[in-house]
């Protein structure tokens, strides 16, 4: 017959437990684009919700004062884990707007 042979382990186990989150990223990043003093420029970002916890409301801001202006709804209902978004903004100086870089 076989005989079992036991032998007891030790180590240390370690556990990180953390709290379920959302983490969001845009894209691109930066744009970096000619814009025509009088004319309407749009352009879209991708928001994506990369954690692993959905955003609930998020806000979208742009600074008050400047020729960018965001088209889509400032409000954003939610954006599940995994998922993304597109917002619509504007560029739209005006024929005497100071544009910098």
């Amino acid at each position: 017959t076989a005989t079992e042979l036991t032998a007891p382990i030790y180590g240390s186990v370690y556990i990180n437990v953390r709290e379920r989150r959302p983490w969001m990223s845009a894209s691109p990043r930066s744009v970096s684009t000619p814009v025509v003093r009088g004319a309407l420029t749009l352009f879209e970002l991708v928001v994506t919700n990369e954690g692993d916890a959905d955003t609930g409301v998020v806000n979208v801001n742009f600074p008050s004062g400047t020729f960018v202006r965001l088209i889509s709804s400032q409000i954003i209902a939610n954006i599940p884990a995994g998922n993304s978004t597109t917002i619509t903004v504007s560029a739209n100086p005006s024929v005497s707007e100071p544009l910098g870089t």
